[in-house]
């Protein structure tokens, strides 16, 4: 045994909030501006439709990125409730989102491997997210661009959920921002989540409730405490 002088630990208090990181505007726009070039640039050489040996094309993943990168940004969705969302679930008339839960077949994954798309909402009550315009507007563009097979939200043009796990879509938003070099200043996710719950708080921490679907205000309140 090893014997000595007792050390009191000093734990931190169970009210206390911790601090949030947030993105800063500029780091924001330099994640999306990069999404849009990379897939311009794709999209000119070789379109959304060149896939080879069952991968998704360029043009069509990066397109992807950016629709995820508008619903975590501009909407505060989750990561999980993006990946999972099914195309019947967006209603672009009324400018709204349904997050419900989820068991559907996924598809086929790069190996050939059948996977099924399960989610369960955060708050187990279906939930609905409102579209402000410019995410409507892209919507409605985007929906232009889909092929007739399409499900998900995150598709590879041919029904297919492109991930089967939604670490694919975290480390592809991580290698924009990396790109960039802002990759550590947010959570690569979560953190448009935060920067959204700030910015709301700011105004009315009750606005921020609704738009995150925050069962409880005193979780909103976390956002007032922020880093930068």
């Amino acid at each position: 045994f090893i014997t000595g002088p007792s050390i009191k630990l000093r734990l931190p208090s169970k009210t206390m909030k911790p601090e949030v990181r947030r993105w800063t505007e500029q780091s924001r726009r330099k994640i999306e501006d990069r999404i849009r070039k990379m897939y311009s640039e794709a999209s000119m050489k070789r379109g959304l439709d060149s896939t080879r040996d069952n991968h998704v094309s360029r043009a069509r993943t990066y397109l992807n990125h950016l629709r995820a990168w508008m619903l975590m940004d501009y909407c505060g969705m989750r990561l999980a409730e993006i990946r999972s969302l099914p195309l019947d679930r967006i209603d672009l008339f009324n400018g709204k989102i349904s997050i419900k839960d989820i068991d559907r077949e996924g598809g086929t994954d790069q190996y050939g491997k059948k996977f099924q798309v399960k989610f369960r909402v955060k708050s187990r009550k279906d939930q609905v997210v409102y579209l402000p315009d410019n995410v409507q507007d892209f919507l409605v563009d985007d929906a232009r661009l889909r092929q007739t097979d399409e499900r998900w939200f995150i598709d590879k043009g041919d029904g297919t959920n492109v991930y089967a796990d939604p670490i694919g879509l975290s480390r592809a938003v991580a290698r924009h921002q990396e790109a960039v070099g802002v990759l550590g200043e947010a959570q690569r996710t979560h953190g448009t989540r935060a920067t959204l719950a700030t910015d709301l708080c700011r105004e009315n921490p009750y606005l921020a409730q609704q738009v995150l679907r925050h069962a409880d205000i005193s979780t909103t309140q976390i956002y007032t405490h922020v880093t930068r």
